[in-house]
């Protein structure tokens, strides 16, 4: 081999090994932009999950602040009260009528 000979075998072995490189990189930048597409997809199932559930939540106040101004009872007692306020509150939570339990204006 003459020494052009020698050098452009070694070009050719460099240019090889960059378009190697170069395939890697964009196999690496699909995989990347694939993960992101998959985060993003996550990110917005949350978000509208969380939406969903601050509508509920919002919802239940507003019933239940409706439920207890009509059918409430005047307390006694602040401990009164707010024994009242718990227990209602655990029943409602525990029921899914959506909707006090009638005995929550009689229960002390």
């Amino acid at each position: 081999m003459q020494p052009t000979d020698l050098t452009i075998e070694i070009l050719k072995g460099i240019r090889d090994e960059v378009r190697n490189t170069n395939a890697r990189i964009d196999s690496l930048r699909d995989e990347v932009n694939g993960l992101r597409r998959d985060t993003n997809t996550g990110f917005s199932e949350t978000n509208a999950r969380l939406d969903r559930f601050e509508r509920r939540q919002t919802e239940t106040e507003v019933r239940l602040s409706t439920e207890l101004s009509r059918s409430w009872t005047p307390c006694t007692s602040y401990v009164t009260c707010l024994r009242r306020i718990v227990l209602c509150a655990a029943r409602s939570a525990i029921t899914s009528a959506g909707s006090l339990p009638s005995e929550c204006d009689r229960t002390a």
